[in-house]
């Protein structure tokens, strides 16, 4: 018998999957960012590019830099500060 995968998506259905009326829009792709700024990570389905592993999507961070045409995001988990490169389209501004 063959046996699951257990890819990088693994488990994340629910996550990935987007509304009927989320969809993306160029003023998405360009948004700015200050560095300094709170932001939350949360992964648009249509745009697999820029996109980081399921385990952080709904995380609060920072931005910290920004390389070419992503963004640092730096962010505390389980003790230890992790640093992401994330395209603006998966990043919200945080309230």
């Amino acid at each position: 018998m063959a046996q699951k995968s257990s890819g990088p998506q693994h488990g994340a259905r629910q996550k990935i999957s987007r509304d009927r009326n989320q969809n993306l829009s160029v003023n998405d792709r360009i948004e700015s960012f200050d560095k300094g700024q709170s932001v939350v990570l949360r992964i648009h389905p249509s745009e697999p590019e820029g996109r980081f592993h399921a385990r952080f999507h709904g995380n609060r961070g920072k931005i910290t830099g920004r390389q070419g045409d992503a963004y640092e995001v730096s962010f505390e988990d389980g003790g230890s500060t992790k640093k992401l490169y994330v395209n603006p389209v998966h990043l919200k501004e945080a309230e």
